[in-house]
């Protein structure tokens, strides 16, 4: 579910940025969905795996690279540079798949069958990052 999510996230950031809203799309990397998982549960159960410490890294290039395209107007871009930005949102959003998928694949043989599941706040079950294929679509 968080790779459905992120590509949710990465669609309306394109969205946002081609409509002049990406202000009001772009928040604190430790306050969107994935960013309260990161420094909340996943740090307490997996923090342990060499895979987490990969996506939060990947989740904090994300943010970094998105900003360089969120904090400008589309205008003030030269083509290169847009073409740049928009490469290096692609290659950061592909890391950060990958970096989710990897971490499944870790959960996975510890926690057989079940995956990596999200809670909500509170502690009730939210979502869950089923092992295997999680492709869109």
């Amino acid at each position: 579910m968080l790779k459905a999510q992120h590509y949710q996230w990465r669609d309306r950031l394109y969205i946002a940025i081609l409509t002049g809203q990406s202000e009001a799309l772009m928040e604190d990397e430790r306050e969107c969905l994935l960013g309260r998982w990161i420094h909340g549960e996943g740090m307490r159960r997996f923090r342990a795996l060499p895979g987490f410490w990969e996506l939060d890294y990947a989740h904090h290039r994300m943010h970094d690279v998105s900003q360089v395209l969120a904090g400008r107007d589309l205008s003030h871009f030269r083509p290169e540079e847009l073409q740049r930005a928009l490469q290096a949102t692609e290659e950061a959003s592909q890391q950060l798949l990958n970096a989710l998928d990897s971490l499944d694949e870790r959960g996975g043989l510890l926690y057989p069958g079940g995956g990596v599941v999200v809670r909500k706040e509170g502690g009730a079950s939210g979502t869950q990052i089923p092992s295997g294929d999680m492709s869109p679509g």
